[in-house]
């Protein structure tokens, strides 16, 4: 018996390279998963695949269990490993770990989980441990005026951040594909934090804008985001790189920051493409760009579009104010609404839209006459595979009417999911 043992850590080194392959980590079996952080894990784990598997060694034959759910919840317990194989039957048991490269932590606390070995050679910075211990959340980010963004939910921040500038800059970041992945279709901004010059009360953005190159849904941003906000922009599945510039004017005196996390969407987890911001959940709130802080951007025409979960068959907004809906002509459209008032006569109103059941307007931006009534609550009866809200803005701010109110607010919304 100690002869055996004595024969397999003699082996171990090449049983370890028989069973792992250049995207696992391997582990002996009563290891604590937690402290091999402390360590350098190896080599590293391929983009977006990989389990738990625990692998005993007897006689050649294999037995895998797969954990995957494990990674989400944060937790493993003894059912991780197979107690049925012991040392006590004179059989040797270790572990063999993939984990995916997902996104770790949160906000401008956030990375990817890696091995350290990988972080380190992305020239990220480890700020916690993932994956139950045998990964490091890696985070790394671009705080130039410019530059070119190669690892996912690179977080992207004016170098003086998190304190301000002053000052004109003009900067293209490139986001990079690696061609041997499978197909990007989407990249998902996530404004972490983002202060710039509010657009003027036509919605323009004439002083400081954020532009996503090819956007379908927007010309520019400018102002103060919202929390939690967040923009998808479609690539149409190509490796070319994919650009977003930032520019301010140093002739207006403002502090600025921004702080923004780049994340690549493959083909197969895309959203639908009329999205421009996209939720899961039963509940939250959502609000335009620049809400509260300015004038209602111009030049937008997207979709807000909620996860349809299971046994939830509508859903319903609720306004936050009595008087938030500040901005004419431009509208909210509800597909399939319910009870939303129409107006009775909206071409005497200036209005070129006619006003049905599924739309509401944004009052008062051009004309001091609303153009369509709404009212506190609306509920939609779709039942299409996402919920959604359609926005359209003027296109570039000038349709030739005076404006009269310089108080465009937007909207903001509290929405929630409904039982069938």
């Amino acid at each position: 018996m100690f002869q055996r043992v004595h024969h397999l850590s003699v082996l171990l080194p090449l049983l370890l390279l028989l069973f792992c392959t250049p995207n696992t980590i391997a582990a002996v079996p009563h290891r604590n998963p937690v402290a091999t952080n402390s360590s350098d894990n190896g080599v590293g784990v391929a983009e977006g695949g990989g389990v738990v598997e625990t692998r005993p060694y007897h006689h050649h034959h294999h037995h895998l269990q797969h954990f995957p759910s494990q990674w989400q919840n944060g937790t493993i317990d003894s059912t991780g490993i197979d107690n049925s194989l012991t040392e006590k039957d004179g059989k040797f048991l270790f572990t063999v770990v993939q984990f995916p490269n997902i996104l770790c932590g949160s906000g401008i606390n956030s990375g990817t989980c890696f091995t350290r070995t990988e972080c380190l050679v992305k020239g990220g910075t480890i700020i916690d441990s993932c994956a139950l211990g045998y990964g490091v959340c890696c985070q790394v980010k671009v705080t130039s005026c410019g530059g070119d963004i190669t690892v996912n939910n690179t977080i992207v921040t004016n170098a003086e951040y998190d304190n301000t500038f002053n000052e004109g800059r003009n900067c293209v970041f490139k986001v990079q594909f690696d061609d041997t992945t499978n197909e990007i279709c989407q990249i998902r901004y996530e404004f972490i934090d983002f202060d710039f010059v509010a657009p003027e009360t036509t919605g323009v953005c004439s002083t400081d804008k954020l532009v996503f190159e090819d956007d379908r849904k927007s010309q520019y941003f400018c102002g103060k985001a919202p929390a939690n906000y967040h923009w998808y922009v479609e690539t149409a599945g190509t490796t070319s790189p994919q650009s977003f510039s930032i520019s301010t004017d140093g002739t207006t005196s403002y502090n600025r920051k921004y702080a923004i996390r780049v994340t690549t969407i493959p083909c197969m987890q895309e959203v639908p493409t009329y999205c421009g911001q996209y939720y899961d959940g039963t509940s939250g709130q959502i609000s335009s760009f620049n809400y509260g802080n300015g004038a209602y951007l111009a030049g937008l025409m997207y979709s807000i579009c909620f996860q349809k979960e299971d046994g939830y068959c509508t859903y319903t907004l609720k306004k936050t104010s009595d008087n938030q809906f500040i901005g004419a002509p431009d509208m909210l459209r509800l597909p399939m609404g319910e009870g939303i008032a129409v107006e009775a006569n909206p071409a005497a109103a200036g209005s070129a839209i006619i006003c049905a059941i599924a739309i509401i307007q944004i009052t008062a931006m051009y004309s001091t006459i609303p153009q369509c009534f709404y009212p506190s609550t609306m509920t939609s009866n779709n039942r299409e595979a996402a919920f959604y809200v359609t926005i359209n803005t003027l296109v570039d701010g000038n349709d030739n009417r005076n404006p009269v109110d310089t108080t465009a607010a937007g909207f903001q919304f509290d929405w929630e999911t409904n039982t069938c």
